[in-house]
């Protein structure tokens, strides 16, 4: 487990993004329109203040959403705990549902779940960063 999260700690560290400065500078016609809708998504919800009550938010709703998947609401709760004690990349890395939730909101570009998990994004950014 440790070797994985360390993995995962070199990889997440290696990625770069383009700030939308760079965007700006570049030929815009030859980018991506999904790479474009990343970044910009990056950059809002980098933006955005996020507090206790947004984690709060993101339990219930997920608790609410799973509530005859009794699996997944012990995941919710290993969540819950090791969320208040642990660090982001921990969270990520657990056996849970919330990897594959964050993996597929983000893959199908769900707005709606990208910004109910927002705050997890960010603090992942700062803890990177």
């Amino acid at each position: 487990l440790k070797a994985s999260a360390h993995q995962i700690d070199n990889e997440i560290a290696n990625l770069s993004f383009i700030s939308l400065d760079d965007i700006a500078q570049s030929d815009i016609k030859h980018l991506d329109p999904s790479f474009i809708y990343t970044s910009l998504v990056k950059d809002i919800l980098l933006e955005l203040n996020y507090d206790k009550d947004d984690f709060k938010a993101f339990i219930k709703f997920c608790r609410e959403k799973y509530v005859n998947a009794p699996e997944k609401l012990n995941g919710i709760q290993q969540l819950e705990e090791e969320y208040r004690q642990g660090t982001p990349i921990r969270c990520y890395t657990l056996e849970t549902f919330f990897c594959k939730m964050l993996n597929e909101v983000l893959y199908n570009q769900d707005f709606d779940g990208i910004i109910r998990i927002g705050f997890f994004i960010k603090q992942l950014h700062h803890r990177m960063i």
